[in-house]
Parts: C-alpha cells; structure tokens; sequence
C-alpha cells in the first residue's frame, strides 16, 4: 500500500503493484499503470490517469480529471471544473457540482447526479440513471436503459438501443433516433418545453402516441399527413389503436410544442 500526503506539490506514480491513496491541494498529479485501487482527495488539483488496472476513486474541489483505461469502477464527487474520462470498463458513478463530464467507451452502469454544467455520455453498454438540474445532457449511442429527469437546459438523445424514459422541465428533449420498433418503450415528457423528434424517415412500424397540451404538433415529413385531433385544448395524433400506455413511443409536452422532421433538414447544433 502506498499513501502519499502533499501540499503545493507535484505528485507522479508509475508502476505501482498495489492500492493508491493519495491526499494533495494545489499541484499536479500523474497515474500510470496502477495495479491496485487508487482514491485521491484533491483540491485544486490536476489530475492524469491511464492504465489503472482497480477501482478509482476522486473527490475533489476545483479538480480537473483526464482518466484513460480503467480495469474497474469509477466514483467520481467534485465541484467546479472539467473531467473526461475514455475506455471505462467497469461501471460510472458521480456527484458533480458546476462541472462538465464526458465519458466515452462505459463497460458498466451508469449513476449520477449533477448540478450546473454538461453530461456528455457516448457509447455506453450499460444501463444509465442521470439525476440532473440545469445541465445541458447529450448522450450518443447507448446500449442499456436510459432514465433522465433534468431541468432548465436541453436533453439531447441519439442511438438508444433499449427503454428511454426522460423528462425535461423549461427546457427541450430532442431524439436523434428511435430503438427499433417492438423492441423497447420511450416515455418523453415536457413541462413547458418543446420535444423534437429528427428521423431518418417517418417511424410507421412504431405504435406512436404524440400530446402537446397547449401547444401544437408539427410534422415535415410528407408522408403520411399528419393531422391531429382536437378537444380539451390538446392535440393527439396516434397512428394505433389501444391505449398511450400501449405505444412504443410516447410523448407528451406540457406547454410546448411536438416536431417531427427529417434528419437532412436538421443542422448540427454547435
């Protein structure tokens, strides 16, 4: 076991046989090739990791992380600056305050909460559970269920393979892409926010349920028209007959509008 205590110092391990703990304020800190667990308690710190074949622990204040290659689970709880993480075998755990995260290649769940900042997943296999405030949320390309709940800042969803469940208040969901149909279920709500849907084509083969309450639903697809009903100040349009519980999509946007358009017509957001 190896501890090491510092203070304004600057701190490098390589090819460590054995668990790592390590407690600094103010200075720089290197990983490589740790072969047991490594926790960090930093403040103001920058941290460097790759090849650690344990867990890995950080909490911190002010702490920059940069983490590639991880054998096991990461548990991250920091304020107030960036943290990118790549190739995660195991799963991802955090509490974030004001920060901006990026995980990319997850092997494992995914926990979290955060408040103020960005949520950036990208190709992960496992299930993900974010608890969010005011964070701007993209996630690209997910294997397992996706559950969100955020508020004031916009949720972008693309290449969910399984359930999604999201809702958005005074803010925007947009979907990229729909799970194949009869494959999974997507529950997408809006409180004053607007929900958009941008396809590659119109999803005829899924059982589709669409309510704007107080608001309108557009479609630029062509084909078929879209032409919704009308009563108690809510437009509905469903292309199957049964229940909203029964379709494969559902959405419904509380004070906000619902817009289906076809991906050509979409540009990039920066």
């Amino acid at each position: 076991e190896t501890e090491i205590r510092g203070l304004d110092t600057d701190i490098r391990v390589f090819n460590l046989n054995g668990p790592l703990t390590i407690d600094d304020k103010n200075g720089e800190i290197d990983l490589a090739d740790i072969a047991g667990k490594t926790a960090l308690t930093v403040r103001y710190v920058t941290v460097n990791g790759e090849r650690l074949n344990g867990d890995f622990q950080l909490a911190g204040k002010n702490a920059t992380l940069t983490l590639t290659t991880v054998a096991g689970n990461v548990n991250l709880d920091n304020n107030d600056d960036e943290m990118e993480l790549t190739d995660i075998k195991g799963g991802l755990d955090f509490k974030l305050h004001a920060c901006t995260l990026t995980a990319k290649e997850v092997g494992g769940a995914i926990a979290g909460t955060s408040v103020s900042g960005a949520v950036t997943i990208r190709d992960a296999a496992g299930p993900a559970t974010l608890n969010l405030e005011k964070i701007r949320c993209r996630i690209e390309r997910i294997a397992g269920k996706l559950t969100i709940n955020n508020t004031l800042k916009d949720v972008s969803i693309s290449g969910a393979e399984t359930d999604i469940e999201c809702s958005n208040k005074n803010a925007s969901i947009t979907l990229r892409s729909l799970p194949p149909a009869g494959k999974a279920r997507v529950r997408v709500t809006t409180e004053r926010g607007d929900i958009l849907l941008i396809l590659p084509a119109f999803p005829e083969s899924h059982r589709l349920f669409l309510s704007a309450d107080n608001g309108k639903i557009v479609s630029r697809f062509r084909e078929p028209a879209v032409t919704p009903s009308t009563g108690d100040r809510t437009l509905v349009w469903k292309n199957f007959s049964g229940a909203p519980e029964q379709a494969d999509i559902q959405c419904k946007a509380a004070y906000g509008d619902i817009r289906l358009k076809p991906s050509e017509q979409v540009e990039e957001s920066e």
